[in-house]
């Protein structure tokens, strides 16, 4: 049901810029690839996520935190890594566990007018998962929005977000459904 639901969040956010009009004065909601020329434009941010963790099979759910750190190298792209924890605690076992990930990400960012779709993005993540002692390779698709919320005092943002991911894993460990709010800093 978890990998239903992100791919009903991937699709309706795809349609929805689809069916966006677009007019002369908007840029798009799919931003042409172009070099990025200003740092404004390498949106280089730090941010803190904190969320849910809904684990596959007889485990419970629990919290999760974490940072990240990215960038955008050529627009729309962008690129980053995070690193988040949680436990994994399994239903009438005392087996708790704690899950750490260490993940490189690529994201596509939406561009356009629409209010929330023009802070979006779409993407993959992929590295390194520790499980008690079990080492994995976790994939994740990914997809979320960052809306600023303040401006600071030298200039940058501070924004508010969310995003959903569905972590995989390699071995018999549970693959995961995330959910996370997060606060970011715009250099």
């Amino acid at each position: 049901m978890m990998k239903k639901t992100l791919l009903c969040l991937l699709a309706t956010t795809a349609f929805s810029a689809y069916a966006q009009e677009t007019t002369d004065k908007m840029v798009g909601t799919f931003p042409e690839p172009k070099e990025v020329s200003t740092y404004e434009e390498q949106k280089l941010h730090m941010g803190l996520n904190v969320g849910m963790n809904s684990p596959s099979g007889s485990y419970d759910n629990s919290m999760g935190m974490g940072v990240d750190v990215g960038f955008q190298p050529y627009i729309p792209f962008g690129v980053g890594a995070e690193v988040f924890t949680t436990e994994m605690d399994e239903d009438d076992v005392n087996n708790d566990d704690q899950r750490t990930a260490i993940l490189g990400r690529g994201t596509y960012n939406f561009g356009g007018e629409v209010p929330v779709l023009r802070h979006s993005f779409v993407g993959l993540a992929a590295g390194p998962v520790l499980t008690g002692e079990t080492w994995d390779i976790g994939l994740a698709p990914l997809t979320g929005f960052d809306i600023p919320i303040a401006k600071m005092m030298n200039g940058s943002d501070l924004s508010l977000g969310a995003s959903i991911k569905y972590l995989y894993t390699t071995s018999a460990t549970a693959d995961a459904f995330m959910t996370s709010a997060a606060i970011k800093y715009w250099y």
